[in-house]
């Protein structure tokens, strides 16, 4: 991806992940398993990291209900993948 900005670049790749996870949450509403937690991916910037995450529905779309957050996996993603960007509580 040449020509575009760190920033740029990491944003693409979030975007890329919360679509993913979004598929996700799709699929398990078509299944009608919504009492069950989402096996989700982690949503920083970096291309190689594809740490899960579990989260209930719930909380999914908590941190869908604001464009700035995003799901992350607990503390393990390096510093330059978070891109300035807040992560929920107790994530």
């Amino acid at each position: 991806m040449s020509g575009i900005s760190r920033e740029e670049r990491i944003g693409l790749n979030e975007a890329v992940f919360r679509d993913v996870n979004e598929r996700i949450q799709d699929v398990a509403a078509g299944f009608d398993v919504r009492s069950e937690p989402l096996d989700l991916i982690c949503e920083c910037g970096d291309a190689k990291c594809v740490k899960r995450i579990i989260l209930t529905r719930e909380a999914y779309e908590q941190i869908r209900s604001d464009a700035h957050l995003f799901a992350r996996c607990s503390g393990t993603c390096r510093a330059e993948c978070r891109g300035g960007r807040r992560e929920p509580p107790g994530l």
